[in-house]
């Protein structure tokens, strides 16, 4: 009795060794994976931006009409002798 007593207590202190030895490492790469999910998230809006971006310039190098439509709307370009006019809204309070 005294033998299985002192087998399944060494069993016991093993088991909780194990436990207090892996708990850490396994809290560890629980972290890791969220902060791997994250990046691969940020990532993705990142891959998207730049297919955007890409997008805008294929557009703005190849496709005259868009290029005059950015031209006249952000930049406040015309056509010969058009004249631009830029009305701004009146803050009523």
């Amino acid at each position: 009795m005294k033998d299985f007593i002192q087998k399944n207590l060494f069993l016991v202190v093993f088991v909780i060794s194990v436990i207090i030895f892996f708990i850490p490492s396994y809290s560890k790469i629980q972290d890791l994976k969220k902060k791997n999910q994250e990046f691969e998230a940020e990532l993705m809006d990142l891959q998207t931006a730049r297919d955007a971006m890409e997008e805008e310039r294929r557009l703005l190098s190849e496709d005259e009409d868009y290029l005059e439509k950015v031209a006249r709307e952000k930049m406040s370009v015309g056509r010969e002798g058009e004249t631009i006019y830029r009305i701004q809204p009146v803050n009523i309070e």
